[in-house]
């Protein structure tokens, strides 16, 4: 009858350290989203205009050659970074 006890007792506290631990999280992931809610509707920011909306190598097939062959195509050479965008566009 004591072991029985001692069973319910240990599942009790189990389920508590997980509640606990569950609000925490839960916490934590409103705060993180209250945070960063602001961005979700947000314009560009800094260079994204130069790299993303006027750049004229995200249009075409020539320009994702250009993306890997041809140096200054772009303000940097990030070729897998441009191709991913010219994927996206």
């Amino acid at each position: 009858m004591i072991k029985e006890t001692k069973r319910i007792t240990g599942s009790i506290t189990t389920n508590n350290h997980t509640f606990k631990n569950f609000s925490a999280l839960l916490l934590f992931s409103s705060i993180v989203f209250l945070i960063y809610s602001p961005a979700i509707n947000g314009d560009f920011v800094w260079d994204d205009d130069l790299h993303l909306t006027e750049n004229k190598q995200l249009e075409s097939v020539e320009g994702l050659k250009n993306i890997w062959l041809k140096l200054g195509a772009t303000a940097q050479y990030y070729p897998l970074t441009f191709t991913s965008f010219w994927f996206e566009k």
